[in-house]
């Protein structure tokens, strides 16, 4: 079922098309083939209520599992250029080992002592 994936290896891919890294959207596969997906604002934050329309699917075999995903042009809203430079970042979760892998890991923010 859509959004309510358990505990599970992941693998999602990070989209932010418009290159700002502040806004973007998330589409997230797990081996069963379930789906989650957000829409990213203000750098960090998620927005689990956004549906976008992307198709998936996920086969287990005896040496893992493997996953594709179809996101059409029009479920990343971008604004209208010339040209195009979208961020991109995928990363996978693996449940057993409780480990994330990331293809580019978020940098450290730094401490803010006025807002903790």
């Amino acid at each position: 079922r859509k959004d309510q994936i358990g505990p599970s290896d992941l693998f999602y891919i990070d989209i932010d098309p418009n290159n700002n890294d502040t806004s973007g959207f998330e589409f997230v596969l797990n081996p069963s083939g379930s789906q989650e997906d957000y829409q990213i604002f203000r750098d960090d934050n998620e927005e689990p209520l956004w549906d976008g329309v992307w198709k998936s699917a996920a086969k287990v075999t005896d040496k893992g599992w493997s996953g594709e995903i179809f996101i059409p042009w029009s479920t990343i809203r971008f604004e209208l250029r010339d040209e195009y430079t979208f961020g991109i970042n995928v990363g996978r979760w693996i449940n057993h080992d409780g480990e994330w892998h990331l293809l580019s890991p978020a940098p450290p923010r730094p401490v803010d002592l006025y807002f903790s």
